[in-house]
Order: C-alpha cells, then sequence, then structure tokens
C-alpha cells in the first residue's frame, strides 16, 4: 500500500484464534504473536493505517455458534471504538488493560539465588547481562558462563589489549568487564554456541553440568537491536532478530531438558506494548519471546519474562537513542534505568513467581501506549506538549537568529510551513536540524505523516533521521519525483510497446540494429 503511494485511510485487520491467553488456560501458539509486530508498528511508520487484532474460538464448522461467530465479527469490524486488541471468549468481550502496581520493601523474601550458584547468561556480555553478572559475582561470588557471539582474544593478552585500547574499543572494554568479575569473587566461563543451535547449546549445558555439578539459573539476555522501518526491512534482517528470540528459545528448552532449575528468567523489552519507529521484527520477536515463556510456565517450567525500561548501553554517554537509534536528547533520557535500579528490580522480580510476566516501567505506561499504539495525541499532540525551560529558550533563540536561511523553492517552503505547524516555532532555516528544534519521534511521525499529504509521495520515515533538515528532506522529495517521472516514462514506453504488433517490433528492432 504504501509503496503504491496510497494516502486514503486504510483499516487492516488481523482475525485470529489461539493468540491471547485470557482466562491463563488456553492452549496459545506463541508463533502467531510474531504477526503483532506488523499490527503494532505499521500505523506508527504509516499514519494512513490502523490495523486491530481480534481473537476468537473457534467453533465446530456448521453449527449455530459459527453463526454467531460471523455475526460477532461483522460487527466488530465495523466497531467505532479505539480498542486495538479485542478477545471474545463465549458471549464474553475482553480488551487488554494495564493497571500498575507498587511492590514493596522484599529484603527479607527468600530469593532463588545461591552462594557460589551456577548461572548461564545467554547474552552475557551486553550490557545488561554484565550488569546482572557483576551482582552476582559481587553479591554471591557466583560461578559465570556467559555466551557472546564475538571471539575474544586469547587470555593471556587481555591486560595488553585493554592497556593499549582507547574509549572506541567495546571489547577492551569487555575485557576489562570480565577481570573485574575475578576480582569480585566470580569464576567465569566464556562460551560462543549459536544459541538457535540445539546441539551446540546443549553442548555448553552439558560442560557447565560436568565442571560445576549443576545449573542453578538461566537469564536469557541475547538478542540485537536495530532499526529498520517496514518497507526497507529485508529477509535476512528477520532472521537475525529471530534467531536470537525465537529459534533460541526452541533450543534452550531442549537444551534444559534434564536440568532442574531454580529459574530461566527471559530478558525482554517494552516493544510488545509500545511498537517503535523500525522496530517490526524487534517487536515481533520479543512479542514471541513473551509467549514462549508464558506458556513454558504454564506447563509447570519455571520459565519468566521481565519486559525491562530501557537501560544504559555500552555506546551511551551523555546522550539517548530513541526507538529510532537518533539522538533526541531528554525525551527518552528521563527514562532510561541506571545499573543500580536494573539490580534492584531484577532482585525484586526473582521473588515474584505467581506471574510469567512482570512489566517494569519507569514511565506512565498506559499514558505511552495511548500515544504510541492508540496514537490518541497525534494530531494535537504539538498543542498538549508540555513546554519546559529548554523549550522557551529554543522558540526565543529562533526568534532572535540572524542567520536564517530561507527557503529556496516551492518544495522547500512548503516543507517549512509543515514544520513549523508541527514544532510550533515560527522560523526555520532550511538548515536547521529537526531534533535540534524539539523534534521527538512522536512529533517526527506528525511531520512525515503531513509531508506525505502534501507532496503525495511515500516519503520513507528513516529519510528524516538520514536528513534531518528542510534542505535534506527537499532533496529526498526531489529525487522521489525524478523516480516517479522515469517509472511514468517507463511503463508509457511499455504500453507502446504492446500495442505493436509482431512485424512492426521486428521492424523496428531491424532497424535499431
Amino acid at each position: 500500500m504504501a509503496k503504491a503511494n496510497l494516502f486514503e485511510p486504510v483499516k487492516v485487520w488481523l482475525i485470529s484464534n489461539q493468540l491471547y491467553r485470557v482466562s491463563g488456560t488456553e492452549d496459545i501458539l506463541p508463533e502467531k504473536s510474531l504477526s503483532l509486530g506488523p499490527c503494532l508498528v505499521t500505523p506508527q511508520e504509516h499514519s494512513n493505517i490502523r490495523c486491530r487484532s481480534i481473537d476468537v474460538v473457534l467453533p465446530q464448522p456448521g453449527t449455530s455458534e459459527m453463526k454467531v461467530l460471523a455475526d460477532t465479527l461483522f460487527a466488530e469490524l465495523f466497531a467505532t471504538d479505539n480498542e486495538l486488541a479485542v478477545a471474545y471468549r463465549g458471549n464474553s468481550r475482553w480488551l487488554k488493560a494495564y493497571e500498575p502496581v507498587k511492590v514493596g520493601d522484599m529484603s527479607e523474601t527468600p530469593k532463588p539465588l545461591r552462594k557460589g550458584g551456577v548461572y548461564l547468561i545467554l547474552g552475557g556480555l551486553g550490557r545488561f547481562g554484565l550488569i546482572i553478572a557483576k551482582h552476582l559475582a559481587s553479591v554471591y561470588q557466583a560461578k559465570l558462563i556467559l555466551t557472546t557471539r564475538e571471539k575474544l582474544p586469547p587470555r593471556e593478552v587481555w591486560e595488553a589489549r585493554i592497556a593499549n585500547a582507547d574509549d572506541s574499543d567495546k571489547t577492551a572494554w569487555r575485557l576489562n568487564k570480565l577481570l573485574e568479575l575475578q576480582e569480585l569473587g566470580a569464576e567465569v566461563l566464556v562460551r560462543n554456541p549459536d544459541l538457535s543451535d540445539a546441539q551446540q547449546l546443549s553442548q555448553t549445558v552439558k560442560e557447565i553440568v560436568t565442571s560445576f555439578g549443576e545449573l542453578n539459573g538461566v537469564i536469557h539476555a541475547a538478542g540485537i537491536q536495530q532499526h529498520t522501518s517496514i518497507l526497507s526491512i529485508e529477509q535476512s534482517e528477520c532472521d537475525a532478530f529471530f534467531s536470537s528470540k525465537v529459534s533460541a528459545l526452541y533450543a534452550l528448552e531442549q537444551a534444559l531438558e534434564r536440568c532442574e532449575l531454580d529459574f530461566c528468567l527471559l530478558t525482554s523489552s517494552l516493544s510488545p506494548f509500545l511498537g517503535g519507529l523500525g522496530f517490526v521484527a524487534y517487536s515481533a520477536a520479543n512479542l514471541f519471546l513473551d509467549a514462549y515463556a508464558a506458556n513454558a510456565y504454564c506447563r509447570g517450567l519455571p520459565w519468566r519474562t521481565i519486559n525491562w525500561e530501557s537501560w544504559h548501553r555500552i555506546e551511551q554517554t551523555t546522550t539517548t537513542n530513541d526507538a529510532t537509534g537518533n539522538e533526541v536528547g531528554s525525551e527518552v533520557a528521563k527514562l532510561v534505568m541506571t545499573d543500580e535500579e536494573v539490580v534492584d528490580c531484577f532482585t525484586r522480580a526473582l521473588c515474584i513467581t505467581h506471574t510469567p510476566q512482570l512489566v517494569i516501567a519507569t514511565g506512565d505506561l498506559k499514558k505511552r501506549i495511548e500515544q504510541w499504539v492508540k496514537l490518541q495525541q497525534l494530531g494535537d499532540y504539538q498543542s498538549d506538549r508540555p513546554q519546559n525551560d529548554e523549550d522557551e529558550a529554543t522558540v526565543e533563540q529562533q526568534a532572535k537568529r540572524l542567520d536564517l536561511v530561507a527557503p529556496r523553492d516551492e518544495i522547500e517552503q512548503a516543507i517549512v510551513e509543515v514544520g513549523r505547524a508541527v514544532l510550533g516555532i515560527d522560523e526555520i532555516s532550511i538548515y536547521d536540524n529537526f531534533f535540534d528544534m524539539g523534534g521527538s519521534s512522536l512529533l517526527a511521525v506528525q511531520l512525515m505523516s503531513r509531508l506525505r499529504e502534501t507532496f503525495k509521495q511515500q516519503i520513507p520515515l528513516s529519510a528524516l533521521f538520514e536528513q534531518p533538515t528542510v534542505a535534506g528532506l527537499a532533496e529526498v522529495i526531489r529525487e522521489g519525483d525524478a523516480k516517479e517521472e522515469e517509472i511514468d516514462e517507463i511503463n508509457a514506453l511499455l504500453e507502446e510497446i504492446e500495442a505493436l504488433d509482431e512485424d512492426e517490433v521486428e521492424r523496428r528492432l531491424g532497424k535499431e540494429n
């Protein structure tokens, strides 16, 4: 639809069965949860498209219940409410809702962690894995087995590599963290199994049990996080996401078949609830992870997921990346968790065993769902957006500027007009950076939506992050116009060729030769 430059409102319904667990006892298929990733992200990247999910229980064919279901679905398709996920169970219509739960002091609550315990952390050399590993090392002097895709240099050169490294050497950073874990009293092994390969993962587990006599807990913290729009994503990129969070879970359950664990904790994110620009595969993979863990939990296995708020990653210093990987300043930074908060939530979450899933959010999750998923404030977000001192300073700075570069043609002028309406700024230079002017991810969606409507062109969302100025966006739009003209010329030529008879085609080909 997007590639066809369809700008009219479009409604898409995903009708399924065995997708949502309502009563807690239904037999769901985690594989179906992958389909919710596009449902979440498509409307965020393409504002004219709305997706709704309707889950049902299929009655026997030819029964009166089947007719009732057909009537129910027909009514639901024409419903005017804003509910994006609905489940029908019998005559009951269920809606998704989230309520905050405050977890009190659990310092006296027994924790399923053992002094000298043996713990496998998949993705253990990522920032999150190392935060947890440090806690297990310092408090429990644990035996830690950390997996990573990266092939580390031989142990005898670690100190030299660290001594000669600059700030950009992430391998040296990880080597230093491993040495710190050993200094804290942990015994550390690093292994490189392919997590999607059950045989390799089983071999790693077998080695752990042979070396230490047991395996007490597993933490799955593996995965990649990159941002690719729906229009741009390739099969290979989806495979990379699904390898560590889909295929890996099948392999992990098989590898742990004979282990009696205290817990198997899977690290998820807020993307199953909030989606995110460029997160179609990432959110789908985490949705599967959540559903798979819930299924395992219902089968009596000690599997659970925690959906985490963002935490500081290795590459982050003074700025924070938004859902598209671009710097947007304090908008997201206020929500990012510190290492201490991650450890505190981790230890509390281990004590809560009556549910297969916990969500840890530092902001108002319901409000964020309304903004990001239901998109209730997309049209009037600017008028409701609270201004802080930085916003007022930015507006004042814009008003006093003397280096304003005015639009040079109609395309740039139209972009400036849209930018003024979205950002609430009177004066915009064609070289001003959208994000430096107070632009956020949500405002980016609004800006690109209006530009698509203005130019009747399917401008990719990534264009704003690659070319976040009026001049840059104008160049993208001009290139798009040129491509459309070229396509029109090719189509006209093809139509002319199709109208020729065989003799005329041969005559013209002969003339060309």
